[in-house]
C-alpha cells in the first residue's frame, strides 16, 4: 500500500519561499583591519611610554552594549 501525500501547508509554503538571510560571516578584510587597529593602538602605547608615561585602556561601552537584554554583557 502506498502512503498517501499531504498537502503542503500554507504556513510552511510560505516559510520556504523566503529569501535567504544575510549572511553573519565577517567582512573580507576584518581581520586585516582588527589587526592593523591593535598595531596602531601598540605604536601609541609605545609612544606615551617612551614618553614616562604609563598607558591603561578600557573601552567605552556601546551605547546599547546588550540590545538582546540577556543580561550578559561585560566591558572588554
Amino acid at each position: 500500500m502506498r502512503p498517501t501525500r499531504r498537502p503542503i501547508s500554507p504556513g510552511f509554503a510560505l516559510h520556504c519561499n523566503k529569501p535567504p538571510l544575510i549572511s553573519l560571516s565577517k567582512a573580507p578584510d576584518y581581520y586585516e583591519r582588527q589587526r592593523d587597529i591593535r598595531r596602531q593602538i601598540a605604536h601609541h602605547i609605545g609612544k606615551l611610554g617612551a614618553l614616562g608615561f604609563e598607558v591603561t585602556l578600557c573601552r567605552i561601552p556601546d551605547a546599547d552594549p546588550d540590545p538582546g537584554g540577556t543580561g550578559n554583557s561585560q566591558a572588554a
